[in-house]
């Protein structure tokens, strides 16, 4: 229920109440804004008006529209987390995540025109065995034969947390880094999800071989993008 309030929260529009040292070094555009007294709050249904770190009032503002909120009130209310990253100018909603998901725009295919890869959205594609993921790396399986995908990771890392998934087929991965040194070697079930740690040894670019191994069966293996480098 916290969670789906937030994002209705955030869906208006939040300032974010970082202070001013946050903003600094920002671009700043002058706007004529309102301070609006007359909005009221509700959170799990009890009474609530956003406030500061020292638990001062701040009204909301009101702008082309849309409504304003201190954003560091809101997850203070819904006990969400909230952090600010002055060097990358990133908030931070919710747990931090220690490395990055594949879900990174620095981390693409180096084959996509190759037809056995792809990068994928489609949801109805990524459900395995039951569960609804967002996102992930295509490589399609065929029995005894080598498919290949490469990733470049956008620079190099030490360590990968793995979520990866089979339909179709049961299929064997293979795992290599520029130099062709194996840096990790599975199987999967088909509709099997697995969770692995995979030491990178500072790789940026990986190869990825998939081979089915049931006979007449194709299937595809899903490199899914809630995997995590760092």
């Amino acid at each position: 229920m916290q969670k789906r309030l937030l994002a209705g929260v955030i869906g208006t529009t939040l300032l974010l109440g970082l202070g001013t040292g946050a903003l600094a070094a920002s671009s700043l555009e002058e706007i004529k804004a309102y301070l609006n007294g007359e909005i009221k709050f509700k959170v799990n249904g009890a009474d609530w008006r956003p406030s500061d770190e020292k638990g001062n009032e701040m009204m909301p503002i009101t702008y082309n529209g849309n409504t304003y909120v201190p954003l560091r009130s809101v997850s203070t209310a819904l006990n969400t987390p909230i952090d600010y990253n002055g060097e990358t100018k990133t908030v931070i909603l919710g747990e931090k995540v220690d490395g990055v998901t594949l879900f990174s725009k620095t981390i693409k295919l180096l084959n996509p025109a190759d037809s056995d890869v792809a990068d994928l959205i489609d949801k109805e594609q990524l459900v395995i065995n039951g569960k609804q993921y967002d996102g992930a790396f295509r490589l399609r399986t065929m029995y005894q034969f080598i498919r290949v995908m490469r990733v470049d990771l956008g620079k190099p890392y030490t360590k990968m947390h793995l979520v990866v998934g089979a339909k179709g087929s049961d299929v064997n991965v293979k795992i290599f880094n520029k130099d062709d040194v194996v840096l990790k070697e599975f199987a999967l079930k088909k509709d099997e999800v697995k969770e692995l740690d995979i030491d990178l040894n500072n790789s940026q670019n990986l190869k990825i071989n998939s081979a089915g191994t049931e006979k007449g069966q194709e299937g595809n293996v899903y490199f899914l993008k809630d995997s995590i480098v760092k």
